[in-house]
C-alpha cells in the first residue's frame, strides 16, 4: 500500500492507494495529524507507480483552487449498500455546487436526513466523494468530519461564498 501527501495552501490531504483503487483519504489543517493518523492506521510506503503520481497531481490541482474530476477513482468501499448509496449520490455534487442534507435523503428515497449527515461524517474519501459539498437547507454549513472551518476552506476554494459571521453559504 502506497501513502501519498499532499499539502497546498495550508490545506494537507493523506491518500492510501492499494493497486489501482484509493483505500482511505485523510484530511486535515496540519500535517502532523494527518501523517500521525495514516501511520496509525495503515503505516506506510514510498509512493512509486504512475497511479500514484496521478492522484498526486490531481490532489495538488485541486488543492490550487482548479476543478479535478475524482469520479474515475475506483474506491475501497468497504460499507454497508445504504451508506454507498448515499456517497455514491454525494459523489455527483458538481464542482461549486451544494445540495442539502435533505435533497441527498430524497435521492436516495430515505426520509431521515440526520441519518444522511451521520454517514457522511464517516465517510472514508473526503474530497472525492465531496461530502463538504452537503449543507443545511438554510444554506448553514453543518458539521464535517474534518472541522467546519475546513469546510468553508474547500467550499470557498471551489468559488461559492460563505458569510463570515452567519457561516451560511450564499446561494446566489
Amino acid at each position: 500500500m502506497n501513502f501519498i501527501l499532499i499539502e497546498e495552501k495550508g490545506i494537507c490531504v493523506g491518500v492510501f492507494v492499494c493497486g489501482e483503487k484509493i483505500k482511505k483519504v485523510l484530511l486535515g489543517e496540519g500535517k502532523e495529524d494527518v501523517i500521525c493518523e495514516g501511520r496509525v492506521s495503515f503505516g506506510s510506503k514510498t509512493p512509486s507507480s504512475l497511479f500514484v503520481k496521478k492522484i498526486k497531481e490531481d490532489f495538488t490541482a485541486y488543492l490550487k483552487g482548479r476543478k479535478v474530476n475524482f469520479s474515475s477513482y475506483k474506491l475501497e468501499m468497504n460499507l454497508s449498500s445504504f451508506a454507498c448509496k448515499v456517497l455514491s449520490e454525494v459523489r455527483k455534487i458538481p464542482y461549486g455546487k451544494v445540495r442539502s442534507y435533505r435533497q441527498i435523503a430524497e435521492k436516495v428515497g430515505f426520509r431521515g436526513f440526520r441519518a444522511i449527515g451521520r454517514i457522511l461524517s464517516k465517510n472514508p474519501f473526503p474530497i472525492v466523494i465531496p461530502c463538504h459539498r452537503v449543507i443545511c437547507s438554510d444554506g448553514g454549513l453543518g458539521g464535517f468530519s474534518s472541522g467546519v472551518r475546513l469546510k468553508k476552506r474547500l467550499l470557498e476554494l471551489e468559488g461559492l461564498q460563505v458569510d463570515p459571521l452567519s457561516l451560511k453559504v450564499n446561494m446566489v
